[in-house]
């Protein structure tokens, strides 16, 4: 699924923008309706029934499911704060904004699972990812203490009930950019979507990885 931008007929209307499902073949599957609101964060369920996406505009932003047998389109209880991430099997999501944690199973009745502990109120969060089962959740955030010019970041892996949680990597330079699981293991200095845009990554040999086959 995709973002498409077009103008009006008339050159001095708004530019428009709808989603578009495309299949393999780059073939249009089906397409919402024109708006003038911003879209961004469109995210398709594994099982590609389910397109959310963020739309704002005049107001608070809204977390949008659209069921894509239909079309049909539903504004989800949920006020995102931030940049979405998922588990690879679309269980889970975690809005960084606010540290919450949240059951997406069913992706148009997503139902908070966790929120973070208090001793995170006031850190700045910078990226995160969710394992594949989302049973792990790592957070790149700023240091505390003794970081006047934001150049040193942390990383912190947290359970599935953000309860539990270990320090991976401490007052490490913020050039140390990205997180990416695979399986339970953690790779720091690269990262899939989404990418925050002012991050460089790591080239291959600068890349950290770290087992928590251990962990929780």
């Amino acid at each position: 699924a995709e973002a498409e931008r077009a103008w009006g007929s008339d050159p001095r209307s708004k530019p428009l923008r709808r989603w578009v499902l495309l299949s393999s073949r780059g073939e249009v599957v089906r397409e919402g309706r024109p708006t003038e609101t911003s879209m961004s964060q469109l995210h398709l369920s594994p099982n590609g029934r389910t397109l959310t996406f963020e739309r704002g505009g005049g107001g608070p932003v809204q977390l949008v499911g659209v069921d894509l047998s239909s079309g049909q389109e539903k504004v989800l209880p949920l006020h995102p704060n931030g940049t979405r991430y998922f588990s690879a099997d679309g269980r889970t999501m975690l809005d960084l904004g606010s540290m919450q944690l949240f059951d997406t199973t069913d992706p148009m009745r997503p139902r908070i699972q966790a929120r973070a502990p208090e001793t995170l109120n006031g850190c700045k969060m910078i990226t995160a990812a969710v394992s594949d089962d989302g049973s792990l959740i790592a957070v790149e955030l700023l240091e505390a203490e003794d970081n006047p010019s934001s150049a040193l970041v942390r990383v912190v892996v947290f359970d599935r009930k953000l309860k539990q949680s270990v320090l991976v990597l401490s007052r490490a330079p913020s050039t140390v950019g990205g997180l990416q699981f695979e399986g339970r293991h953690l790779l720091v200095g690269v990262q899939r979507h989404p990418i925050p845009a002012y991050f460089d990554l790591l080239s291959t040999s600068e890349v950290r990885l770290y087992d928590l086959s251990k962990l929780f």
